[in-house]
């Protein structure tokens, strides 16, 4: 596969596509999954479905996607090192969580966390 900034994102989220990817007539994809972990993410490039990445909409972002890893600290350097912009610093927090939040190269939002 091509490395391209969301291939590396998949590689720094350790994300495992599973299924058939449904590909549009320009080969656009219209429906993928990937895992993450426990959780499933759908992703879509079709702007007919509604779907627009925060870059596309000036930056504007309608969710977070909040991740849990037992060592916080190597997901949070691989995405960096894939291309993520650190919003808040990766830190030990008061509530018993280590975390922080980046900004992928679409302009979507993760928040990586680890439980202390």
């Amino acid at each position: 596969m091509e490395q391209t900034p969301s291939s590396s994102m998949f590689a720094a989220f350790e994300a495992k596509e599973f299924g058939e990817r449904v590909i549009g007539p320009q080969g656009e994809v219209i429906h993928a999954e990937v895992s993450i972990g426990d959780s499933v993410v759908m992703i879509t490039e079709g702007v007919e479905l509604g779907a627009e990445s925060p870059v596309s909409r000036g930056d504007l972002v309608t969710a977070i996607m909040a991740t849990y890893w037992e060592n916080v600290d190597e997901a949070w350097d691989r995405a960096v090192s894939a291309g993520a912009q650190i919003i808040f610093p990766l830190e030990d927090h008061f509530y018993g969580e280590r975390g922080g939040r980046l900004r992928d190269p679409f302009g979507q939002q993760w928040m990586l966390s680890q439980r202390i």
